[in-house]
């Protein structure tokens, strides 16, 4: 019996059956993008006929419960090139939902621009409330969801919203103010709350928190990666917006001030933005997309001094040193993969952006182009 058992929901969220028997669980919580999960289990055990498209899945883990609506599966060839007797069941947490709305609110009014500026958590918020929850139009209700509560978190920003999805309005304001996101299942009344997330600074630099440091001189962690490259960073955002020609408002932004071949420039069409306010937020978010990768992945060791969950979580700014590298980084908890095999289980961590995979690139590059599109 695994350490989590998987209950299983149909579509209206009424229980139909738990799994606790799987081969396989992982859950990849990511801090500025909906989770995803994966899921095997042999399909002649107990319940697994329950595994079909648009069911939910729930998994309580560090006393909150997760949900995912099931969007893949299949049975792989073997090597004998015979059907797999295993069940590879895929999908995203329920924030998913936020890759199937656009943002459609005022687009037919005004402006034709949601145009928003506040503290970041209220503006982001105001996306899921106006495109998910409460939109003009019924049909496009998310059912089961409602906002968490709200701590007026992080500095003022500008977003201006028109046909984006509402995931990449909550990406990109989470690249401007440093916040994550995440949708918790609620078991008792079957609903979901859209929750924004602070991490905490817990670097040596800092004395409000004990520091939590990685490496393998700590017997902490295993398995460790490293990566930096500069092959496709930026460091300096030419960003223009309304105008034409000479008469076209152009702003720069910069990380520091770089000179000669440290200089890496790209261009940012913001043709949808009005003031040099906004393009400067804009140069920014682009900014830290096209920032230099500087990752480190590791598997973390549960019998070393910090325990997941209560010392360190997603979202939290910790410590890692790669002796012989040479490096020693102060970075952002990314991404974390909780793997639960049917003989244990294991964390592993990105540090740093996470290494980027060929959708990730080509939804960079479509970025500077979906201005034009919204217009």
């Amino acid at each position: 019996m695994n350490k989590y058992p998987v209950l299983i929901f149909d579509p209206e969220l009424r229980y139909l059956a738990q799994i606790d028997n799987y081969e396989y669980l992982q859950w990849t919580r990511r801090w500025r993008n909906p989770h995803t999960w994966e899921l095997q289990i042999n399909r002649n055990k107990t319940n697994a006929q329950f595994l079909q498209a648009d069911n939910f899945i729930a998994v309580k883990r560090g006393g909150k419960w997760r949900a995912g609506i099931i969007a893949h599966r299949e049975l792989p060839l073997t090597q004998e090139g015979k059907l797999s007797e295993t069940w590879t069941v895929k999908g995203r947490d329920f924030s998913g939902v936020f890759l199937e709305r656009l943002a459609l609110h005022m687009t037919d009014t005004g402006s034709g621009y949601d145009d928003q500026r506040g503290i970041a958590e209220q503006v982001m918020r105001h996306y899921v409330k106006v495109n998910c929850i409460e939109p003009s139009n019924p049909d496009r209700v998310i059912p089961f969801l409602q906002l968490g509560l709200n701590y007026a978190r992080g500095q003022t920003v500008e977003m201006r919203a028109r046909f984006q999805t509402v995931a990449a309005l909550l990406e990109n304001l989470s690249f401007a103010s440093g916040l994550g996101y995440e949708t918790l299942f609620d078991l008792e009344s079957t609903s979901f709350s859209f929750n924004v997330l602070s991490g905490r600074n817990l670097t040596p630099d800092q004395t409000e928190h004990p520091p939590v440091i990685f490496s393998p001189e700590f017997d902490n962690v295993e398995s460790m990666a490293f990566r930096h490259s500069i092959l496709d960073s930026k460091n300096v955002a030419i960003v223009g917006g309304k105008g034409e020609a000479q008469d076209r408002l152009v702003v720069s932004v910069a990380n520091g001030s770089p000179k000669g071949l440290r200089r890496r420039e790209v261009f940012i069409d913001a043709r949808d933005l009005e003031t040099a306010e906004q393009l400067l937020q804009r140069g920014n978010e682009r900014l830290a997309e096209y920032g230099e990768e500087l990752v480190m992945e590791f598997q973390h060791l549960p019998w070393g001094p910090f325990k997941y969950g209560v010392d360190f979580d997603l979202g939290d700014i910790v410590h890692a040193r790669y002796p012989g590298v040479g490096s020693t980084e102060s970075r952002i908890v990314g991404v974390v993969e909780e793997l639960t095999p049917d003989r244990g289980e294991a964390i592993r961590l990105v540090v740093g952006k996470e290494w980027p995979d060929l959708v990730s690139v080509l939804k960079a590059d479509r970025r500077n182009l979906e201005t034009e599109v919204r217009r």
